[in-house]
């Protein structure tokens, strides 16, 4: 009998999520099926025999995916599992600004629209602007009093895959 999904909770996840997939055909209790993320491999345990297998979403997937899952030599159908990926910032528009009231900045990178926060360093959370597309999106650093030396601070955002690197904004 081939392997068949029926369902996969949750649809969405980051790397790491624990997933269960639900169907028939999956094997003995405590074997370990194939189960493929796109075109990433993973083992799955088939913790209801024949019928349910908990996997861990794996790393290096980004957005919707096919899961399947290969028993012996045959491989299921797929359900969608969307994969979460953590942001990466390639730029910042303006990378220095005044301590107080500084201007709106655009990040350019990827994974920006889901981006739950950016924080500006020390001086802390800035606020999330207009969403152009995933790879571009307006922040506003909040104010931080600066005497004397320019302050530099690492800027970063988050979004429910994890925080991106980090680059530089300078107050004056």
């Amino acid at each position: 009998m081939a392997p068949f999904i029926t369902s996969i909770s949750p649809t969405q996840g980051t790397a790491g999520t624990s997933v269960t997939i639900t169907g028939t055909g999956f094997g003995a209790l405590a074997s370990t099926p194939v189960v493929h993320f796109g075109n990433t491999s993973v083992n799955g345990t088939v913790t209801v025999a024949n019928t349910q297998i908990s996997v861990t979403a794996p790393g290096g997937c980004a957005g919707q995916v096919n899961v399947s899952v290969t028993v012996g030599s045959s491989t299921s159908n797929s359900k969608a599992f969307f994969s979460i990926a953590a942001p990466a910032i390639g730029a910042v528009s303006a990378n220095a600004g005044p301590d107080t009231s500084p201007p709106a900045s655009t990040l350019y990178g990827s994974g920006l629209a889901a981006a739950t926060a950016v924080t500006f360093g020390a001086a802390g959370a800035g606020t999330l602007g207009t969403v152009v597309s995933d790879s571009q999106r307006s922040a506003t650093p909040p104010s931080f009093a600066v005497t004397g030396v320019p302050v530099t601070v690492n800027v970063t955002v988050t979004n429910p895959g994890g925080t991106s690197n980090a680059l530089t904004f300078t107050y004056q």
